[in-house]
């Protein structure tokens, strides 16, 4: 009888724990779908102030993606548009957004310069994003470390034909410029993901 008992309880603790695995799944899936919700919120009222202003219809639309940066279970935003800004002079602008305690919050966000256009370099085991303006030959790589809707700036990368390298705004060599920015960001990719324009549809999607 004993024995019995015992095999119950056994079985009913493995099933609280599965159960306990697959309501901590469920419940990151609808965390999402509600963040998703807030952001498509959020950039459609860019996107109609935007249009209100006329960027849009003269630039083009922006574009948005979703990716989970720190690996908490909650996705980030990535925003990659021609007309984000009220100032535009033939740049993009790029941002990450994050739900931050129920609010969307602009993280981080870079204008590119017209020559270059936009890049974003990540390494998701370090939770490190790079972002990129510049040239094809002179550039800022501004590099942060991520976690849960905070930002913290590790370092300013600054490459110049003319005038050399910079870590931090001072003058190093090109090796030591390197073999620093290869330890802050290790092995960077560009990024791939697949950006869709921000729509209604979009919205309706993630409600």
């Amino acid at each position: 009888m004993k024995r019995y008992f015992g095999i119950q309880v056994a079985l009913l603790c493995l099933v609280a724990i599965i159960c306990g695995v697959n309501s901590s799944h469920v419940s990151a899936k609808m965390s999402n779908r509600t963040v998703h919700k807030k952001y498509m919120t959020t950039l459609l009222k860019l996107n109609k102030q935007l249009t209100k202003n006329g960027y849009i219809n003269a630039q083009g639309p922006i574009y948005f993606c979703y990716i989970d940066f720190d690996h908490d279970g909650i996705d980030e935003c990535m925003v990659n548009g021609w007309s984000m800004a009220k100032d535009w002079n033939g740049g993009t602008d790029t941002a990450l957004y994050a739900c931050v305690n129920g609010k969307v919050k602009c993280i981080v966000k870079v204008f590119n310069s017209w020559q270059r256009g936009t890049e974003y370099y990540y390494n998701t085991k370090k939770s490190v994003i790079t972002m990129y303006s510049g040239t094809f030959t002179d550039g800022r790589e501004i590099v942060y470390k991520y976690k849960k809707g905070k930002k913290k700036k590790i370092a300013t990368l600054d490459k110049s034909t003319m005038d050399g390298f910079f870590i931090n705004g001072k003058k190093v060599s090109e090796s030591k410029f390197e073999k620093k920015r290869n330890k802050l960001v290790g092995n960077i990719y560009e990024m791939s993901y697949k950006f869709k324009k921000v729509t209604k549809k979009n919205l309706k999607k993630a409600i």
